[in-house]
């Protein structure tokens, strides 16, 4: 079994659709923060959907379901705001109805997925030099979203890994990231995919949201 691994797709269809063009996986895991900063939440949940992906909630779709964007700053609040109008009814209850973490077992490893941390799923940014500081309930594998940094890393007997972000990469690479595992070998892949940045850029612009949005994703930052 192949199960790919992203997060932090934040309404970036441009993005999504491209990191997982040519990509083979038997199971979707999405680490939370579905929308979110770029102008497409409808077409990147219904994308998501169409795939049977299994998504955790994360701080961006838990403000695009609340409105509360007190801990955001402006550019992230214009955008929430801007999600708020333009998302069906459909699709925010698909948001409302997503769990804040994930226990599953697929092909005999045990999984265990949060947006932030399991003493925090929301808002808990973990980075890897950050590991041995928190107390990770037992599995197989630990996956993370939030940080918008690809990393994976033992930890015991457990690999922790954040398949970095598809619509906002913050590492300094302005690809986008996805982790595939493939269970029979037990292997890992971190992957990286060049997509149509000025298009996104374009999209900002033309929706009205902060042009810094946009510009950031030239520098992955």
């Amino acid at each position: 079994m192949k199960i790919c691994f992203i997060s932090d797709t934040h309404s970036n269809i441009v993005a999504l659709r491209n990191a997982l063009d040519n990509v083979s996986f038997d199971e979707l895991i999405v680490c939370g923060d579905l929308v979110g900063y770029y102008p497409w939440p409808n077409e990147t949940l219904e994308f998501l959907r169409e795939l049977d992906a299994r998504a955790v909630k994360g701080n961006h779709d838990e403000a695009a379901v609340t409105g509360d964007t007190s801990w955001f700053n402006e550019a992230a609040a214009e955008a929430i705001k801007y999600t708020r109008r333009e998302i069906t009814t459909s699709n925010l209850n698909y948001l409302k109805s997503l769990p804040d973490s994930l226990e599953l077992e697929l092909d005999g490893f045990t999984l265990k997925v949060f947006h932030g941390s399991p003493r925090d799923h929301l808002y808990e940014y973990v980075y890897p030099d950050m590991l041995e500081k928190i107390v990770f309930p037992v599995s197989d594998i630990t996956a993370l979203g939030h940080t918008h940094w690809q990393f994976s890393k033992p930890l015991g007997n457990m690999l922790v890994l954040n398949p970095g972000s598809i619509g906002q990469p913050r590492d300094g690479d302005p690809r986008s990231a996805i982790t595939v595992m493939d269970t029979r070998t037990g292997s890992v892949t971190p992957l990286r995919k060049k997509y149509d940045i000025h298009q996104v850029i374009a999209a900002v612009k033309e929706h009205g949201l902060p042009d810094w949005l946009g510009e950031r994703l030239k520098q992955g930052r």
